[in-house]
């Protein structure tokens, strides 16, 4: 991975027609009414990621071609609704959001997590979320383990909008690569994946950009 401290991470994506918007946290106010009403009762930690979120995710699907105002609500299993001919992710963690947008169709389908580089990991959690295989590089290495678990979480929301399914942890394998991590399904019939990564401003941010047929 490499660490881009001084410029926005993964500059290619602009080249694909995708942005990519970061923000700090935001009063709740920033948010669309609609929206609020959806973390109202949360604590003002949660509300202010919430607030940072909504409002880079909408400065994303901006910059690639949305011209509509609407709330971006929530589904059943509390997954952000995009607008109808774009995909987009979320992400966030203490300090920072994270949003990526793209028009479809033809685009990818997108999948983004961030987590703080230190974050601090219970080795033992590789046994219920990696395969025997990605423990023979996680289980002595915590970053590594963070890298899976990243790229995991990017994954799980690539493939939800690609059709709805929910995956998960071992039901993707990953192997390191040089420039995140390449991976495949373990029992669907899906072509490799790879999981772009980063080190950028003290976090890790892992993203798929899961192509799809046009």
């Amino acid at each position: 991975m490499k660490s881009q401290d001084n410029t926005l991470p993964f500059p290619q994506l602009a080249q694909r027609g995708l942005s990519l918007q970061h923000r700090p946290p935001l009063p709740l106010e920033r948010a669309l009414p609609e929206e609020r009403e959806l973390v109202g009762r949360a604590v003002p930690g949660v509300q202010e990621l919430f607030s940072a979120g909504r409002v880079a995710a909408r400065a994303a699907l901006v910059q690639v071609g949305y011209e509509g105002g609407e709330p971006i609500l929530r589904g059943p299993r509390r997954e952000p609704l995009w607008p109808r001919g774009f995909s987009a992710s979320i992400a966030h963690t203490e300090g920072l959001a994270l949003a990526i947008a793209g028009p479809k169709p033809g685009g990818p389908e997108l999948g983004i997590d961030v987590e703080k580089i230190d974050r601090s990991l219970n080795p033992e959690i590789s046994k219920k979320c990696c395969t025997e295989k990605e423990r023979a590089w996680t289980d002595a290495n915590t970053e590594n383990l963070l890298r899976c678990l990243s790229a995991k979480e990017a994954i799980y929301k690539a493939f939800h909008q690609l059709d709805g399914r929910s995956l998960g942890f071992q039901e993707a394998e990953l192997e390191p690569w040089e420039g995140g991590l390449r991976g495949r399904l373990v029992e669907a019939h899906q072509p490799p994946f790879s999981v772009l990564q980063t080190v950028w401003q003290g976090y890790l941010i892992s993203l798929l950009c899961l192509e799809t047929a046009s």
